[in-house]
């Protein structure tokens, strides 16, 4: 029976780059399973937050958000195992959606399409395993003052890093399809919170995405086409959640090392 292949989304594009990570981690899931995590279970609360903010059911209900109120609720589905930690992130998460809030009126005044929008694509690529994109999209909005730009925004609650520029190629690619013909232009917003509000925004456009477009297709289409999945070793396996039992470990007392400099 043919293993099934997931949908290719922005937070799988990084395991691209090993055929073993790819297999093991997001089809197989043969992942060395983690206890409770707090920076993931404060950042799905900031989410959470903003998703209830800008719910277009749930605004055309009630004009102004009880942000106080969605904060409480974010952080008792949160499943802190720790009430003082659990206080300690819901004060923060409310000063980060709060300030968020009154940093950028142009966001909040403008018409949102969605929040935690899921939309899928099928490649018809010709590969073993069906190639689909997949994409969440955070929120989905047009400015007052842009009425032809669709932003595709992505919240983010860590720092700020490199451009996820192979992410926004499948976000943009997704919405071209779902979008075509309704806007003159659509671009990527990665927003990063902090207690300031906004603390950085990465904006990717179109013209930028395209220059990885050609390689993301090419890596893609590599692992969809595998049959054997062999470890291919390189600098991602820093973050790789396999990179203690994928390689023998290497030990050594400091003075067996002296024989190298004799």
């Amino acid at each position: 029976m043919m293993e099934k292949f997931p949908n290719l989304t922005p937070s799988r594009v990084a395991a691209l780059s090993c055929l073993m990570q790819y297999h093991e981690v997001h089809v197989r899931k043969k992942v060395p399973t983690e206890g409770f995590a707090r920076p993931l279970a404060f950042g799905s609360a900031v989410h959470n937050v903003l998703q209830w903010v800008f719910d277009p059911a749930r605004a055309a209900a009630t004009h102004q958000p009880d942000v106080e109120a969605l904060t409480r609720r974010a952080f008792a589905r949160a499943g802190y195992p720790d009430a003082v930690q659990r206080d300690e992130d819901r004060n923060r998460c409310l000063a980060t959606v709060t300030a968020y809030l009154a940093s950028d009126h142009s966001d909040v005044d403008a018409a949102t399409l969605g929040t935690e929008a899921f939309d899928e694509l099928p490649t018809g690529m010709p590969t073993a395993h069906p190639l689909t994109l997949g994409a969440k999209y955070d929120r989905l909005l047009v400015r007052p003052g842009a009425p032809g730009v669709l932003v595709l925004k992505d919240y983010k609650t860590g720092q700020p890093g490199q451009v996820d520029l192979d992410g926004a190629c499948i976000m943009l690619a997704i919405a071209h399809q779902r979008y075509k013909g309704k806007f003159e232009q659509m671009i990527v917003e990665y927003d990063y919170l902090a207690q300031v509000g906004l603390a950085r925004r990465q904006v990717v456009s179109v013209a930028e995405a395209r220059e990885v477009w050609k390689d993301l297709k090419l890596r893609a289409s590599r692992v969809y086409n595998a049959t054997e999945y062999p470890a291919e070793p390189g600098e991602h396996c820093m973050l790789c959640p396999l990179r203690k039992t994928c390689r023998p470990q290497l030990e050594a007392g400091l003075d067996e090392l002296d024989e190298l400099f004799e």
